[in-house]
């Protein structure tokens, strides 16, 4: 609330909800949030595949993933 303000502000959930409007607005109107949240997606991806493939394989697929990624 902003102070020293009479009015009323809307509550938890709403302001939430225009949260989530505003991101959806993003996501569909702007490139760059497209292609941060692709590059998102990417690491968690290369996390996983990494933390279930086994020690020796691991520095091998680092390195590789490293040379390959594209650098924003």
């Amino acid at each position: 609330m902003i102070p020293g303000s009479k009015e009323n502000h809307p509550s938890f959930r709403k302001s939430f909800g225009f949260a989530f409007q505003g991101f959806r607005f993003a996501v569909m109107s702007e490139r760059n949030i497209k292609v941060m949240l692709a590059g998102f997606a990417l690491a968690v991806v290369m996390g996983l595949v990494q933390a279930w493939m086994p020690c020796a394989g691991r520095s091998c697929f680092c390195a590789a993933a490293s040379c390959c990624a594209p650098s924003f």
